[in-house]
């Protein structure tokens, strides 16, 4: 029963939504643009004296053979050139490599270990340029830093998730991955029987389904794995959650290893939890139908159902579930309102976006697609306020107004000058 019921979520709800996300991904607002005729890099040796940026986090580091390629670094304050340190490869989906190592260096420092995060692996770029990517960076810090060969670990959240995976299935010498957030479920992990894989996933995150499913598949392939629940939503895990990770890559001690495994066991998903995942992959399906089959009221009566039963609700389980379904709607929507308005489809733009505005109420990206659909209709004074909503809610991307077509006829107003000028005060 749980192999059929695995093999019926990942093809009708998990991949479904995969492949749609994947097909808009790269348009997201926090994407950094680079240049991606990325070839193999070549050794280039390097001389720089790395000691002495011990202790602090480092970024925008350049691979000497892809200048176009950085990074961002976190080497503990004892770090020495002449001891080799274990280390972790850091890929966020949205090419914010100091994110992550500014989040973990307490860990780092802690443990002993050196962090390097991708400012140039995001969502939305093709497997075998990211892996590309991937092998650059790894060889450009392990010619400035010493590292222990024995100890290469990979980490990732969400589309990042994915890309550790990739990088421990096909580099050479990767001992484990942390993911976060996403799956990788490629069978070529079953080549690698001493890997280790952490996975992790927060309570009210539409991924958790999918996590908890590659868990089962990798206790079935006889793989190494531990997967943790915690508080949150769609997010990187908090430092108290992600310590466990950090200690069982370093626990020598049978005994304390064996009371960390209990603790991460006592964050896993519930009994009841998982008897209850097969209802929730069907209502995934149901939503993912509705985009093409349901109108705008039935879509007003399931989220405000949803989000009531997300407040309110007395049975925990069911209120974090209702809070997944929620952000898993977010999400999908994100992405067939993306669709629309590229390939021009405005009526089925109105709806999306409509859907859009009720499941996630204070999402800067649903405003400004909207403005870009105002806009194609000649409602400039609203596209304006749309953009200026948008700002108000974190919207920061200028590059994609300024380049934005729909946009040309709102430069020529004063209100959409003030709003540009705005922008660049605020950007770093």
């Amino acid at each position: 029963m749980r192999n059929a019921f695995c093999r019926m979520w990942f093809v009708c709800g998990s991949l479904s939504l995969f492949a749609i996300l994947n097909s808009c991904s790269s348009d997201h607002p926090r994407y950094k643009k680079i240049q991606e005729n990325i070839s193999p890099a070549e050794q280039v040796q390097s001389h720089d004296d790395f000691s002495k940026l011990r202790g602090k986090v480092t970024d925008n580091i350049q691979c000497a053979a892809q200048p176009q390629l950085n990074y961002c670094l976190y080497l503990p304050s004892y770090y020495s050139s002449q001891k080799a340190s274990p280390v972790i490869f850091i890929f966020d989906a949205h090419a914010d490599g100091k994110l992550p190592v500014t989040k973990y260096q307490t860990l780092a420092e802690e443990f002993g270990f050196a962090l390097i995060g991708s400012n140039n692996s995001r969502n939305g770029i093709p497997y075998d340029t990211l892996l590309i990517m991937a092998n650059t960076m790894i060889l450009d810090a392990s010619n400035k830093i010493s590292i222990d060969a024995t100890r290469r670990y990979t980490m990732g959240f969400s589309g990042g998730a994915r890309v550790a995976g990739a990088v421990a299935a096909y580099e050479k010498n990767i001992d484990g991955v942390i993911g976060c957030g996403a799956a990788y479920m490629d069978e070529i992990l079953k080549s690698h029987p001493g890997l280790f894989y952490f996975g992790f996933a927060g309570n009210d995150d539409f991924n958790l389904l999918e996590m908890f499913l590659m868990h089962e598949h990798f206790e079935e392939a006889g793989l190494k794995n531990y997967f943790q629940v915690f508080e949150g939503k769609h997010e990187w895990p908090d430092t108290a959650a992600m310590r466990n990770a950090f200690k069982m890559l370093t626990v020598s001690d049978a005994q304390e290893k064996k009371m960390l495994e209990k603790k991460i066991s006592a964050a896993a998903v519930t009994p009841r939890m998982a008897k209850a995942f097969e209802a929730e992959a069907g209502l995934q399906k149901k939503y993912l139908d509705a985009f093409t089959t349901q109108n705008i009221f039935w879509w007003k009566t399931e989220i405000s159902n949803l989000q009531q039963y997300g407040r309110i609700n007395t049975d925990v389980e069911k209120l974090h579930r209702s809070r997944r379904l929620l952000a898993y709607i977010g999400v999908a929507v994100y992405s067939f309102s993306t669709n629309a308005i590229k390939n021009h489809n405005d009526a089925d733009a109105e709806k999306f976006l409509q859907v859009y505005r009720m499941a996630d109420s204070q999402n800067s990206e649903q405003r400004f697609l909207e403005a870009i659909l105002r806009a194609r209709q000649g409602d400039n004074y609203r596209a304006l306020g749309l953009l200026n909503e948008a700002v108000s809610l974190g919207f920061s991307d200028l590059s994609r107004i300024e380049s934005e077509p729909d946009f040309q006829k709102l430069k020529s107003m004063d209100e959409y000058s003030r709003l540009i000028a705005q922008l660049k005060t605020q950007k770093p």
